[in-house]
């Protein structure tokens, strides 16, 4: 399958926009939610796509994080898209105070704006599962959903508004390769219904461990499947590897070793981001399967070496493992099994990490 002819769009118009042709609004919704709202000058009344992230850190910032000049949320404005988001008013695993605030942005779209032709729904993680939910209670004001990630059906203590298996508008499944039984019990559980979803999957490990030109094309996908009757086709492999880029690490003179930096954190989940790329881990020697050393020192001064395995055989991993997989967008995630990496190792965004073969691997 060839990526859909919006996504062609999404991309040209990319360089075209400018800051001053947008409007951002930032606010809190009646439910206390923090929101924020991207309108371009150009908006045509007709699309409006509500972010639904993941859930929020109990450390995090209770403030809508958007950014306009982000390449997903650029290339959406600039094809003409209303974009907005939420910090869900509550920390951690809440569902459905999480979807009131999600339809109170909504609503308070629709009654500052005016009623847009379609909305759509992009969530993630907790997203996700909040995205198949509007898609199953709320038929009359989405017109479709993208589920980001695989455990959409998280549930809070007491649960609150369950998966009912039956959605009633399109709804496009997009998991990682390892975190697909979730989505793939839902689909095949609803195969049946009168608006059966579909499922893509992205062939790389992780937990929504998508790129922005993969969350383009399966927005693209639904599109079309919502505005022109194009059914996407089943269990596509959507994904798109990121193109190569200069290394932006240091190499030892022998080669054994490089030294690099965090460049992200997930508050959430703890995993870290690392600006290495495949194409330094095979140069260093490291390849698949096998174990390497991060060193660095942590907030006390100290040194610390951890040993940490690449990318493969994850389901012998047992509580307290380390381990990297290929990050999306082309560098390396750093991860620690059932356990939140940034607290553990003490890291943060900046600091310098120095990957290193082992010489009894």
């Amino acid at each position: 399958m060839r990526l859909p002819r919006l996504l062609f769009l999404f991309l040209c118009a990319f360089a075209a926009l400018h800051a001053a042709d947008v409007a951002v609004e930032r606010g809190t919704l009646p439910t206390g939610a923090s929101f924020a709202a991207a309108t371009p000058r150009t908006w045509n009344q007709k699309r409006v796509l509500l972010l639904a992230p993941s859930q929020r850190a109990s450390t995090s910032p209770a403030e809508a994080a958007l950014d306009p000049a982000a390449p997903l949320i650029r290339a959406l404005l600039a094809d003409h898209w209303l974009v907005a988001t939420i910090a869900y008013r509550r920390p951690g695993v809440v569902i459905k105070d999480s979807l009131d605030d999600l339809q109170a942005l909504r609503a308070h779209l629709a009654a500052t704006r005016g009623q847009p032709d379609r909305v759509y729904v992009l969530g993630e993680n907790l997203g996700a599962g909040l995205a198949v939910r509007v898609i199953e209670n709320f038929p009359d004001d989405y017109a479709g959903a993208l589920a980001i990630g695989g455990p959409f059906d998280l549930q809070e203590p007491a649960p609150t508004i369950g998966i009912a298996f039956a959605p009633q508008r399109p709804l496009l499944l997009l998991p990682n390769q390892s975190e697909s039984h979730a989505p793939e019990t839902y689909v095949q559980t609803t195969a049946r219904t009168e608006h059966p979803p579909v499922l893509w999957k992205i062939g790389r490990d992780g937990r929504s461990n998508t790129n922005t030109a993969e969350k383009l094309a399966a927005l693209a996908a639904l599109v079309a499947w919502v505005e022109q009757g194009r059914v996407p086709p089943p269990n596509f492999d959507a994904t798109i590897p990121p193109p190569p880029r200069v290394s932006s690490v240091a190499f030892s003179a022998d080669r054994t070793a490089a030294t690099g930096r965090v460049t992200a954190l997930d508050a959430v989940r703890g995993d870290l981001t690392l600006d290495f790329q495949p194409a330094d881990l095979d140069a260093l020697g490291v390849t698949r399967g096998r174990f390497f050393a991060v060193v660095f020192t942590d907030a006390s001064g100290a040194p610390r070496t951890l040993r940490v395995l690449y990318g493969q055989n994850l389901r012998a991993a047992k509580q307290g493992d380390w381990f990297a997989l290929p990050e999306a967008e082309g560098g390396l995630l750093l991860c620690i099994y059932r356990g939140h990496a940034a607290t553990v190792s003490g890291l943060a965004v900046g600091a310098s990490v120095t990957l290193r073969r082992l010489r009894d691997e």
